[in-house]
């Protein structure tokens, strides 16, 4: 039946104007508030609640009926009267309560225009619409509550393989992705086994600041005289990232230089190390967006960190979010309104008729047959990834190579 998600007004007589979201029926609907007074047409058998719904002819003002609506549940009363429209109780109640219209007729449902009108909370066009009140009372927080429990066990996760006292001597093999045993490094479980605390898969390893590369050669800033100094300097700029958001001063991060080709990968592992000091929302462009809609300003050009940071603020500073979890309000946000565009759909069957598919489900990854090519991810950008494409794949080679077991590439699948 019908759950009101807002009540009415201080005075508890009269409820509040503004539009609301309600459920009925098991879905949402945006409620029009009556204002006071319900409105039956001269002919027609819905019950209205404003004069200028495009479904009243004002000529016909004169023979309308209206009918106080002191505490604004009339249409509530009506539409639980019975199942559905159809249902004789309905007309019955209508008739007992002199919910008549102007042909003695008695009314048996509510104007989809002034009164209920359908919000489909699948459809993210409809949700862009929703002023944050009405998207708050219609999100389903159950729907999110399996996230925030996952990414606590993620963030368990990584702490137990990566205790933040390890960062003080934390060697590069154990960080970095693609040599002989990146599996379980740190940014091995930062870009495919922690999704619950929010993604940063697809693009180029550059994200990863250091990672080993397909040429056998480490990839580092080239401002470095070696490997080992890179890394040097990179290990201690997350040290000093994880004391900075320790210490609530997360728009610091800006400023630790060896850290700034890879934002997202620092803002993911920040939130790992300090999950209350920051969203696990790690694109900019993403966080301007939230916090444009948030403050209905233009969106600020802020440096990556000084962004988190100004997110968390304003979120915190809203009553409205109050023991929300940092997961539970990036769902919430991304629900609300997706910057992301449209998504495009790839079929992709790994391996002949998909026989790989247990093995990409099973490790949370997709893959594609360029065994000679390897993993996607490890080099540095596009036009790398089809020169050794091409190298690998010459026409003959294509057409006379045996299948073998794909590898992972690291796609976002």
């Amino acid at each position: 039946m019908t759950d009101v998600q807002r009540a009415s007004d201080d005075t508890g007589t009269l409820p509040d104007r503004r539009p609301q979201i309600v459920t009925h029926e098991g879905r949402h609907f945006r409620l029009t508030p009556s204002g006071g007074e319900v409105i039956c047409s001269v002919s027609g058998l819905g019950l209205h609640h404003r004069g200028d719904c495009s479904h009243l002819t004002p000529a016909d003002r004169p023979r309308w009926r209206t009918y106080a609506d002191p505490d604004g549940r009339t249409w509530r009363r009506l539409a639980e009267a019975g199942k559905d429209r159809n249902d004789p109780a309905v007309a019955d109640f209508a008739l007992e309560h002199g919910l008549i219209n102007g042909s003695g007729r008695p009314v048996t449902f509510l104007c989809t225009e002034c009164v209920l009108s359908s919000v489909s909370t699948g459809d993210p066009r409809v949700r862009r619409s929703l002023p944050l009140d009405e998207a708050l009372a219609a999100a389903d927080r159950t729907l999110w509550a399996g996230d925030v429990a996952t990414a606590k066990e993620q963030v368990a996760l990584v702490r137990e393989a990566f205790p933040l006292e390890s960062w003080e001597n934390l060697p590069l093999e154990r960080y970095a992705l693609g040599h002989k045993d990146y599996h379980g490094s740190f940014c091995h479980l930062a870009e495919f086994r922690t999704r619950a605390l929010g993604s940063i898969a697809g693009g180029s390893a550059a994200k990863h600041i250091i990672y080993f590369r397909r040429d056998g050669a480490w990839h580092f800033d080239p401002r470095y005289g070696s490997v080992e100094q890179a890394w040097s300097e990179v290990r201690a700029g997350f040290r000093r990232a994880f004391e900075a958001a320790g210490a609530g001063r997360l728009a610091d991060i800006d400023d630790i230089e060896p850290l700034r080709p890879g934002p997202a990968l620092v803002a993911k592992a920040v939130h790992v190390y300090h999950p209350d000091q920051s969203l696990p929302i790690y694109s900019r462009d993403h966080v301007r967006h939230f916090i444009a809609l948030l403050t209905g300003e233009e969106p600020p050009r802020l440096e990556p960190f000084a962004a988190h940071a100004r997110l968390k603020e304003i979120i915190d500073g809203d009553a409205r979010f109050t023991g929300w979890a940092p997961t539970e309000v990036a769902r919430f946000l991304y629900w609300w309104n997706d910057p992301r565009p449209s998504r495009t759909v790839f079929k992709i069957a790994p391996g002949e008729n998909a026989r790989y598919w247990s093995e990409c489900l099973k490790g949370g990854y997709i893959c594609v047959g360029w065994d000679a090519v390897g993993d996607a991810g490890l080099f540095a950008d596009e036009r790398e990834l089809r020169a050794a494409f091409q190298d690998a794949y010459t026409r003959s080679t294509a057409a006379t190579s045996p299948p073998s077991p794909p590898k992972p590439a690291s796609c976002g699948g």
